[in-house]
């Protein structure tokens, strides 16, 4: 996800602080959906329920990015 943002054009790319949150919710993108991505254990054992809270705030925000840049090009 934050490879997507970071390559944006400039007048389109999100902040530093927005990417950096795209990199945190890339890490639950295949360990989550394995249940032998970890050495030591099923995925359950990893991610509690606060980790997907915020993986959902965080993806709730990149979607209102996009939203907010989609209207503002539909815009002019």
């Amino acid at each position: 996800m934050w490879i997507l943002l970071d390559n944006l054009p400039e007048d389109l790319k999100p902040s530093e602080e927005l990417i950096d949150e795209a990199r945190e919710i890339d890490r639950f993108y295949i360990p989550t959906r394995y249940p032998n991505a970890h050495v030591a254990g099923p995925p359950y054992v990893y991610y509690m329920k606060r980790d997907a809270e915020r993986a959902i705030e965080i993806a709730s925000k990149i979607i209102k990015y996009c939203e907010d840049k989609i209207k503002e090009i539909e815009s002019k």
